[in-house]
């Protein structure tokens, strides 16, 4: 038995075939069987401009979800193969075309069909995959969230995203805090009595406006560098406690165990 040819196929039995075809393509997703699913969704996406009449409006919408799916499949399937930096030229041009035609369904879902929270997901993924934009990727997660709140892929995309960003953040934070440690040695230890004072206080007021994590306190012992600068004078002095103090009021969120 031929396979079915579209909307032209005398055997085309209207809408439904377009919904049950998507329906099948999601649960060959579920299943990890991503090419047998490409292909339905592939024919949905053919198929549905095809539609006509008062069954258009529901063909343009299975059109929209399927872009959404196929993108979500290609960009996902892209993503690690692009992160991993050690595959050969042939695989690594394979995940690009297949993240190229996902930022394809991306555009014309943006285009035509840009309140979908499937536009919003397939966007984050493309941005993860592409650029490790992690804080792009969270707030196109949230919109998505916004409007659809029950979403599964969303949740968990999100959750992953929030984990990745959380981790970028402590990698900024860390270099910023060895930064600021690293020249307050230097201005204790180099710089003219006069000016001494000036540079240090300009160096904690950065200090005290940084988000810092306890084990980013802990690793880069800047706590023995603020107690040092304490004898700088009255004014670094008061920062250094403030500042020690906020580190440890934070600590106590972040682990409430600290002091047992």
């Amino acid at each position: 038995v031929q396979p079915l040819a579209g909307p032209e196929d005398p055997r085309w039995e209207g809408i439904s075939v377009l919904v049950q075809e998507r329906f099948r393509a999601e649960q060959l997703a579920d299943r990890g069987e991503d090419a047998a699913a490409l292909v339905r969704l592939r024919r949905v996406v053919r198929w549905a401009p095809q539609v006509s009449g008062t069954d258009a409006a529901v063909a343009a919408n299975e059109n929209a979800a399927a872009r959404a799916s196929i993108g979500w499949l290609l960009a996902s399937r892209a993503a690690p193969i692009l992160d991993l930096g050690n595959v050969t030229s042939d695989v690594l041009a394979a995940a690009r075309r297949e993240l190229a035609e996902a930022e394809e369904h991306c555009t014309w879902l943006e285009e035509h069909r840009p309140e979908l929270p499937g536009t919003r997901l397939l966007r984050a993924k493309i941005l993860v995959a592409q650029d490790d934009d992690f804080a792009g990727a969270h707030h196109h997660l949230c919109e998505a969230q916004r409007v659809a709140p029950d979403d599964k892929r969303v949740q968990r995309e999100l959750r992953r995203v929030k984990i990745e960003l959380r981790k970028e953040e402590e990698r900024q934070s860390r270099a910023k805090v060895l930064e600021i440690r690293d020249s307050l040695k230097r201005a204790r230890a180099e710089s003219a009595a006069d000016a001494r004072e000036e540079v240090v206080l300009s160096l904690l007021r950065q200090l005290d406006q940084t988000k810092v994590s306890w084990e980013t306190v802990m690793e880069t012992y800047i706590g023995v560098e603020l107690k040092s600068c304490q004898e700088v004078g009255e004014e670094a002095k008061r920062l250094c406690i403030q500042i020690l103090g906020r580190f440890k009021d934070e600590s106590k969120e972040q682990r409430p165990m600290w002091e047992t």
